[in-house]
């Protein structure tokens, strides 16, 4: 019997050998590609410790100074910032934590613990490390998006040592109002929500976050200069001066700067009281992508980049006592950080019909006719769409070195349109339920966190006691963007909930006028705000796999033809074999077709 393989050859017409060699063009450019950045200068992989006879699932290191030294193109920095996004870390890489909790102190590397495989073990799902790599949580739709219900992680959990000990007693669930090991009672203010025990939270999508970083950095700018303008006109003045606080059309309250230097915040809303826009987190916890990134590097995976370990005083090489040093270095960090914030900006999709466009354009005129975009303002403006990394703002004890910056224009890498960033929020925190009431999951859906002393800390502004960190209520969260919805599912602070009209006529609190407009509306026009939501999208890029698919072979064509062998993608040298095999190949189609060609 003749193999198929030589029956698909023998009978493709010149049409399909051109189509072919094409094909075969394209697949030794993307090799070719590949072997480039194989060779890219970078650090050497961290060793596996002693016994263990494995290697580490991350390459290489990157030097910051290769990425400033203009070593790389932007396109080669987002890549490889890609390529530690979606490795699955492992023990030689470093990751796990035995020694250290993920409680956000010591600049996010957290505090000393007893290494115990029993008590604290490798991976546990409450207090971390939970996952293998940053795509194990935000893969929804594609690497960098959101995360579905099984991603959500328990804030407060980080607190607790050891976490069995804490979950695995009647102290949570034998008796509710018993003391626990590593937080006070929760009250029974919250109802008994499914969040009382530690405050849930489902990952959030990262697609724009470079243009929603620089408006965080805007509009900080903005307020503090208001405040500082207010403290020398009440100097001069000898007496109080009241300013208004609105940057970019939002109203964050008011504040009265005193003749001596002082200043009264109590009537700020919706910001910290340092003024610091951190657009992100639920809470509005994080002020740049950096510091985001740390954190989860640490929390969820165990790594601990070098950047927070050389703030330790004294400094200590390996405080997690996982055996392994220099874990992530700073160039490492800064390429990560370049990928999520060159993340292409969501964008709306064209309706399949005129009937369609017709039903989302209504429903986007009564989104804004009900009171929706009071709070998700649909865009907000920049004065500059170049995005730096680091810069001056990022936290404190991260690295922020802006003569080492890495600057690219989210016009030409993001495709961000113009000025506008139309991600439909107002980066300001809002009640959205009742805290005079107990919870309910319909009524009362978003005020089941824990209480104010428990929720999640801000970062700070400065480091020791002159640091601000303030906690905001446990029924205020950050406005949600909008701008990816329509495949950001499921939805919620704890993506509990899986349609948008739930999400919709969950809220309260500020945003109870609009709901109950909302509810008032025919069930065609609901219908409408909803399908005009849906339009709302992250785009899908090209070349951008799963965790586990970058590399692994490619499935039989279901239709017929050929597939290429798994590639060797951990050696130039294996590279260059497989160029030199599809070459050959190539050539040999190519040759074979003409001779077919000459024959008839």
């Amino acid at each position: 019997m003749v193999p198929r393989s030589v029956f698909v050859w023998k009978t493709c017409s010149c049409r399909c050998m051109r189509r072919i060699s094409t094909t075969t063009a394209a697949l030794l450019t993307t090799l070719v590609a590949t072997v480039m950045i194989a060779s890219l200068p970078a650090h050497a992989q961290n060793a596996c410790p002693a016994g263990f006879n494995d290697r580490p699932a991350l390459q290489t290191h990157i030097d910051q100074n290769d990425i400033v030294n203009g070593r790389y193109s932007f396109q080669q920095v987002f890549n490889l910032g890609r390529q530690i996004f979606i490795t699955d870390f492992n023990r030689c890489d470093g990751a796990g934590r035995p020694a250290n909790t993920a409680a956000v102190a010591n600049h996010g590397i957290g505090g000393p613990r007893t290494p115990d495989p029993l008590k604290a073990p490798r991976l546990t799902i409450l207090s971390g490390p939970d996952a293998n790599s940053c795509a194990s949580c935000h893969n929804e739709p594609e690497v960098g998006g959101a995360g579905s219900f099984h991603a959500n992680l328990f804030d407060q959990a980080i607190d607790c040592d050891p976490v069995s000990g804490v979950m695995l007693t009647t102290s949570v669930f034998g008796n509710l109002n018993a003391a626990r090991p590593c937080r006070p009672t929760t009250p029974t203010s919250t109802g008994g929500g499914f969040a009382h025990t530690f405050n849930e939270r489902g990952s959030l999508g990262m697609f724009g976050s470079g243009a929603i970083e620089l408006l965080g950095r805007e509009m900080t700018d903005d307020l503090q200069n208001l405040k500082a303008q207010a403290l020398a006109q009440a100097a001069a003045l000898h007496h109080d001066v009241t300013v208004n606080l609105v940057t970019k059309g939002v109203q964050f309250g008011s504040l009265t700067a005193h003749s001596n230097g002082t200043v009264d915040t109590s009537q700020v809303q919706g910001v910290s009281p340092d003024l610091v826009i951190r657009p992100f987190g639920r809470k509005g916890q994080n002020k740049s992508i950096r510091h985001f990134t740390i954190q989860g590097f640490n929390r969820h995976l165990g790594i601990q980049p070098v950047e927070a370990l050389e703030q330790l005083n004294p400094p200590v090489p390996d405080p997690d006592q996982d055996e392994i040093s220099n874990e992530l270095t700073v160039g490492d960090v800064t390429a990560v950080t370049v990928f999520e914030a060159a993340l292409p900006v969501p964008r709306r999709t064209v309706p399949h019909s005129a009937q369609e466009l017709r039903e989302v354009l209504r429903g986007e005129q009564l989104f804004s006719q009900i009171g929706c975009a009071s709070c998700h303002v649909p865009a907000l403006p920049l004065r500059s769409t170049i995005y730096c990394e680091p810069n001056a703002r990022n936290q404190e004890g991260d690295f922020r070195d802006t003569s080492q910056s890495f600057c690219f224009d989210l016009r030409k890498t993001s495709g961000l349109v113009g000025k506008w960033v139309p991600a439909f929020t107002d980066l300001k925190r809002h009640t959205i339920c009742d805290p005079t009431h107990d919870f309910d999951p319909v009524t009362n859906h978003y005020c089941d966190d824990v209480p104010i002393s428990q929720t999640p800390a801000t970062d700070k502004t400065n480091a020791g006691p002159t640091g601000v960190t303030d906690r905001p209520p446990y029924y205020q969260f950050m406005t949600a963007k909008l701008w990816d919805t329509g495949n950001s599912g499921p939805w919620g602070h704890r993506n509990d909930l899986d349609t948008i009209y739930e999400a919709i006529s969950r809220h309260g609190g500020e945003a109870t006028q609009a709901e109950t407009a909302f509810e008032s509306l025919s069930d065609g026009d609901q219908l409408a705000v909803v399908s005009f939501l849906k339009t709302l999208q992250m785009p899908i890029m090209d070349n951008n796999p799963q965790p586990q698919e970058e590399g692994s072979p490619t499935a039989p064509n279901p239709g017929g033809g050929f597939t290429l062998l798994a590639s060797e993608r951990h050696s130039a040298l294996g590279w260059a074999t497989t160029i030199a095999v599809v070459f050959v190949f190539g050539v040999s189609v190519i040759w074979r077709g003409r001779k077919t060609q000459r024959k008839r």
